[in-house]
């Protein structure tokens, strides 16, 4: 039932933020989000970065993030990754 209702269990996001944030360079992983589709949770959220880095290298740290999540979370169809810069630095 909760499937049909796109709810995702706090387990399985809390595992997608943890494997985007693990990737060096990435400094948090926010906004964590998924819903359903079928047998599959597609996940929305966003990686802080360094302000500083060039835009090549976050997409690259977007790009790990995403691959990181989908070997991590098998039960995860897809992610899309938003990158935000850590303005704190």
């Amino acid at each position: 039932m909760h499937k049909l209702t796109d709810r995702v269990d706090e387990a399985l996001l809390v595992r997608v933020g943890a494997a985007a944030g693990g990737v060096e360079g990435v400094r948090a992983a926010t906004h964590v989000r998924a819903r359903w589709s079928g047998s599959q949770a597609y996940a929305d959220l966003h990686i802080v970065v360094d302000p500083l880095i060039s835009v090549s290298a976050g997409h690259a740290l977007a790009e790990e993030a995403r691959a990181r999540v989908l070997e991590a979370v098998p039960e995860c169809g897809d992610a899309l990754i938003h990158v935000d810069v850590d303005f704190e630095d």
